[in-house]
């Protein structure tokens, strides 16, 4: 027999289950902040420095703690720190053990306080653990499943999960599952609301369905597992005026941190279903011909109109495109008109330039013929000359 211990007057089945149970629950909200607790930790001293219980309880509920301390060391230390998260949470929910209980690891006290994270937080009941079992046991079998239990029921008919999965997501898992063996079907129904569904893998198959006896199971470990289904199913068919959930509406899928999108705040707390034992009918409804023929109709129009739209779009960005060719065109036109312009000034300039340069060079050869000739008849001058006088004479002329 698996060890046992009481709490709320309800004798958990497997202590092992539950505690990779736990543990798995809580690493998805501890990956925020990259930390990670080992199954074989949880109650055994990783919470016991009040460390990880801070992150945890500060990623869970979205909110900040009061400082505390990243190094505690000494006893007093880890009671504070544990201390900060208690008074925080007994704002949310009362529990009966200490902070010195959970420093000295009582596994017990320990249990108390993941019950009461889950069923605030994840759960979102104020109601007893007794009383929120029956609850989801009514629901499942409100949703058309035959089961009488949480945990017993699927691990004697694997089969079941097939089912269950197919129920929150029509068509997903092929009919030959329910026709192969059970086992395996059960299984790949596992790993389907895992990768499909993003269904937070808290349990194993061993766990589910590996083995046949009745003190093998954990029924608060289901009970977690299962809520998420829950959570998926009736967040996309809500609960008609009769108490019962509608049949024409799709199921979502829930995100990669999945749980998150499960918690309130620390003041929100969610009510229950209303209970059936009837099951429903197929989670799709037909619809009518006219409907369909009418929306047929409808999307064609609306098609029609989207590519009318669309051509004209098209033809006037066109047209746009075709004047700014046009006017790119004129403008190309008009610099080469100036610069021809600007061209031929310049070579007029040049050329006028030039006939004003060549009657320069005449005038100034002229003046140098008549310079040098002046001084060659005043040589003849001078050198005949016989005497002084005459010379004196002729220069001065």
């Amino acid at each position: 027999m698996a060890s046992v211990v009481k709490t709320e007057s309800f004798v958990v089945e497997n202590l092992d289950v539950r505690r990779k149970a736990y543990t798995a629950w809580c690493n998805i909200y501890l990956n925020d902040r990259k930390l990670k607790v080992k199954s074989s930790k949880l109650t055994h001293g990783a919470f016991t420095d009040g460390i990880l219980l801070a992150n945890f309880v500060e990623v869970l509920s979205g909110r900040m703690l009061p400082r505390w301390n990243s190094k505690a060391k000494s006893r007093k230390q880890k009671i504070e720190n544990v201390q900060l998260s208690m008074d925080f949470l007994h704002q949310c929910f009362y529990s009966t053990f200490s902070a010195e209980e959970i420093v000295d690891n009582d596994e017990e006290a320990l249990f108390e306080l993941f019950w009461n994270l889950i069923r605030f937080y994840t759960l979102k009941s104020p109601l007893k653990m007794n009383e929120i079992i029956s609850e989801h046991v009514a629901w499942l079998q409100d949703i058309g499943l035959p089961v009488q239990t949480l945990a017993y029921d699927f691990q004697r008919n694997p089969l079941l999960m097939v089912i269950f999965v197919n129920i929150i997501r029509p068509g997903l898992m092929e009919d030959k599952y329910l026709k192969g063996d059970p086992y395996k079907g059960g299984r790949v129904a596992l790993q389907v609301a895992e990768s499909d569904l993003h269904v937070p893998h808290i349990l194993e198959a061993d766990d589910f369905f590996g083995v046949e006896s009745d003190d093998s199971q954990d029924t608060l470990s289901m009970l977690i597992y299962l809520s998420y289904f829950k959570t998926l199913y009736v967040a996309k068919v809500p609960s008609s005026p009769r108490g019962k959930p509608r049949q024409d509406t799709e199921t979502p899928e829930l995100s990669s941190t999945a749980s998150h999108a499960q918690n309130p705040s620390p003041s929100g707390r969610s009510g229950t279903l209303a209970n059936s034992s009837a099951a429903p009918s197929p989670l799709v409804k037909p619809h009518s011909p006219k409907k369909s023929s009418s929306k047929k109709k409808e999307a064609k129009v609306t098609s029609k109109g989207k590519v009318k739209r669309e051509k004209e779009e098209k033809e006037e960005k066109f047209e746009e495109n075709e004047k700014e060719k046009e006017e790119l065109k004129k403008e190309s036109e008009e610099e080469v008109k100036e610069k021809k312009e600007e061209t031929a000034e310049e070579k007029e300039e040049e050329e006028e330039e030039k006939q004003g340069n060549g009657e320069d060079e005449k005038v100034n050869r002229g003046r140098e013929k008549a310079h040098h000739h002046h001084h060659h008849h005043l040589y003849h001058l001078y050198h005949p000359a016989t005497s002084l006088a005459i010379s004196i004479s002729l220069t001065s002329h």
